[in-house]
């Protein structure tokens, strides 16, 4: 008789969902609820689908916003970010941008860093954009955690992607040519250099 309660007790105990299984599933069916809502209500209402059209689908999304809100009544999403043990490329020399000589090109600079010089990341954020805008080729925009938006041009990338979270100080790649050129951007209004550094 003992036995027979013990593996009850014990096969009860292995049918327990790991909490953390059960937390992932339910962000999950949160996420996917949330999508199928929007999409059955911008499908069945004009004024809505206008809305969503005019807001969504024809701006730019500030993620830092869906962020904030998201760890605010659901948790933490960014599992992205280097953890310990990842090797994480830094640059051994000094990148104070500030130092060198930059011409400033309708609210851009034009930075003179050196042949092959190591770009870091001058801000953490989401990695929103990959590849050429307009004159500016090799184009990398980082929509910052704090919704300021920098775009690295003339850069070669190799290990970055789309919707990748980068940190502050790590390697974003080298320059094409001796050039590094930057904007700066919060709700689409050009920053200076000095303004925001």
């Amino acid at each position: 008789m003992k036995e027979s309660k013990y593996y009850k007790k014990k096969l009860k105990e292995n049918k327990k969902i790991n909490p953390s299984y059960s937390i992932a599933i339910s962000k999950l069916l949160i996420s996917t609820i949330i999508v199928l809502s929007t999409l059955i209500i911008t499908n069945f209402n004009s004024n809505a689908r206008e809305y969503y059209t005019k807001n969504f689908l024809e701006h730019n999304i500030s993620f830092n916003s869906i962020n904030k809100v998201y760890q605010k009544y659901i948790g933490n999403f960014n599992n992205s970010e280097p953890k310990e043990e990842n090797t994480i490329k830094v640059s051994n020399t000094s990148n104070d941008l500030s130092s060198m000589p930059r011409t400033e090109m309708n609210g851009s600079y034009e930075i003179e860093v050196g042949l092959d010089y190591p770009v870091t990341f001058l801000a953490s954020g989401i990695i929103v954009y990959i590849g050429d805008k307009g004159d500016l080729k090799n184009t990398i925009i980082v929509q910052g955690n704090d919704g300021v938006d920098i775009w690295y041009s003339n850069i070669i990338n190799n290990d970055y992607s789309l919707y990748d979270y980068v940190s502050k100080g790590n390697i974003l790649g080298t320059t094409n040519n001796d050039k590094l050129l930057l904007s700066i951007l919060k709700d689409g209004k050009k920053l200076s250099y000095d303004e925001y550094f």
